[in-house]
């Protein structure tokens, strides 16, 4: 691996762009808003209107080609934008339309990639993941809302729960069992991405621990074209894993620790309990240092995956260790940053007496659920054992 960095002329330019556009008002409205994976009952204007810029910008799919509004360009410029995103606690928040059309780049049609891709890398769609089930968590094998082929046309039927953006998003990045008799179970899925006006679907809001917003989405014998599949009948899987790897690099980013980090200790540089320097204590002292290297760890797992999908090499079981380690060890620091710095830690940025920008108070919560959400850390530990280390199944 190369440590030198060979995108810093264009790191400048994204940080000095963004640094000029992104106000102190914004960052707020992000911190609130975006922080910690939420994604609040309704964006703000001005949240749409800067994600727009960035489409605007063409910083929105720079790895895709030009015939589809991408930029022609590589994975690790399009990440060096969302790194510097969430070096300031702002987001591209039509994050999970870039998992869909890295897929449809490989699998779809030349019709979906013209109809969905162009409006993408505008900032102005997205697509939300349908993976999830009550009864089918982070085993998507085990997947049971049907799609019945009928003529020209599949008939679906079922639930799926947890599916973030689904109110704001136009498209359903649909998982849906067509071949119930299929073994192993996950060689009977096919991949759907469903127009959400469809008639039949209803979307209905759960309220998160944090105070965001996810979905419950029905569908009620909806009916939906083929030409709405994504890659052949029953291999809805192997389309599905082609871009785990991005996803998850998308999703969490050790910028964003480090930046809250860097605040932590810009707050104990200045701050006193019971009369004495927080930053004296030599308590406080080992952790922020001990936390230092943990960041350190988390951006070098990072690093690797990016250099082993830039080598088109298989990243399945690094990038689930990367996924494991990062949520583990933030939800880690915001505890212990709590601990260090007390009462003031638990007010939000609702509060003229917050701390952090109100970081490590929505951290509390928000940690919890990136855990489990894009795999739980048990999964991810059993595919680090499988797929890593061919160890066989318990």
């Amino acid at each position: 691996m190369d440590f030198s960095d060979s995108r810093a002329a264009f790191r400048r330019e994204v940080a000095q762009w963004l640094d000029r556009e992104l106000t102190d008002e914004l960052r707020d409205e992000y911190a609130r808003e975006t922080t910690f994976l939420r994604v609040p009952m309704a964006w703000s204007p001005n949240i749409l209107e800067f994600n727009r810029k960035i489409g605007a910008k063409g910083w929105i799919g720079l790895h895709w080609p030009k015939q589809y509004g991408g930029g022609g360009r590589t994975l690790g410029d399009q990440l060096v934008v969302v790194e510097e995103l969430a070096a300031r606690h702002a987001k591209i928040i039509n994050s999970q339309s870039l998992h869909a059309t890295n897929i449809l780049l490989i699998h779809g049609t030349e019709e979906q990639k013209m109809e969905i891709i162009p409006h993408v890398a505008r900032g102005e769609m997205e697509v939300s993941l349908g993976y999830t089930e009550p009864n089918a968590g982070s085993d998507v094998a085990n997947i049971q809302m049907r799609a019945v082929e009928k003529d020209d046309h599949f008939v679906i039927t079922g639930e799926k729960i947890f599916n973030t953006m689904a109110h704001w998003a136009s498209y359903h990045w649909l998982l849906a069992r067509t071949d119930p008799a299929a073994q192993p179970k996950y060689r009977g899925l096919t991949m759907f991405v469903v127009d959400l006006k469809t008639p039949g679907i209803t979307v209905r809001p759960i309220k998160t621990i944090d105070d965001a917003r996810t979905n419950l989405v029905h569908y009620d014998d909806v009916r939906v074209p083929k030409s709405r599949m994504v890659g052949a009948k029953n291999r809805g899987f192997y389309v599905a894993m082609d871009a785990l790897g991005q996803e998850r690099l998308f999703v969490f980013n050790p910028r964003f620790y480090r930046a809250l980090y860097d605040d932590i200790v810009q707050y104990i540089k200045t701050a006193h309990r019971n009369g004495r320097a927080l930053a004296s204590d030599p308590v406080v002292r080992h952790a922020l240092a001990e936390f230092d290297a943990k960041i350190a760890v988390s951006q070098l797992l990072y690093e690797r995956v990016i250099w082993l999908l830039e080598q088109k090499k298989p990243v399945i079981s690094e990038v689930s260790m990367f996924k494991m380690f990062i949520t583990e060890m933030g939800q880690e620091l915001v505890r212990r940053a709590l601990d260090l710095i007390g009462l003031p830690g638990l007010l939000r940025l609702e509060s003229k007496l917050s701390v952090v920008r109100g970081l490590v108070a929505m951290g509390q919560e928000g940690t919890i659920f990136h855990t489990f959400a894009g795999g739980a850390s048990e999964l991810m530990r059993n595919i680090i054992a499988g797929r890593g280390y061919g160890l066989p199944e318990a």
